[in-house]
This record gives structure tokens, C-alpha cells and sequence, in this order.
């Protein structure tokens, strides 16, 4: 077996923060600013127009949220 060289790195981001706390308004800006498609754009705003969530307690799930950041 040949053994080859290789030159790499590796990266590792933490995204904790900015996942959760990316301004949808925001988003759509940066989206527009890198030349995202309209339609796309569209899109992903669709997929977050409805988008809600609720987190169960102690076996009890409350009533669901809107989701206003993060990705």
C-alpha cells in the first residue's frame, strides 16, 4: 500500500449563537446582497412565513410559537 501526502485542515464553527439568533428580516437582506434567485428567496420565505414551534415540559406541550429567528 502507497502511502501519499496530502496538505488539509480542518474547521470547526461554532454556529450555536448565530443559528438561533439570525433576524429573518436580516436574512432576506444578506440573501438579496449575495444574488440569491428571487424565487428562492421566495421560497425560504415561504418555508418561515408559518413556521412554529413549541418545546414539551414535563411531558406537557404548550401552545405552539411563532418563529421569528434562527435558521
Amino acid at each position: 500500500m502507497l502511502k501519499q501526502e496530502q496538505n488539509g485542515c480542518i474547521i470547526s464553527l461554532d454556529q450555536e449563537k448565530a443559528y438561533y439568533k439570525i433576524d429573518h428580516e436580516y436574512l432576506w437582506e444578506i440573501l438579496e446582497e449575495f444574488r440569491f434567485p428571487r424565487e428562492f428567496i421566495k421560497l425560504v420565505k415561504t418555508m418561515y412565513s408559518k413556521a412554529k414551534t413549541s418545546v414539551m415540559i414535563n411531558g406537557v406541550t404548550p401552545a405552539p410559537i411563532k418563529v421569528e429567528r434562527g435558521v
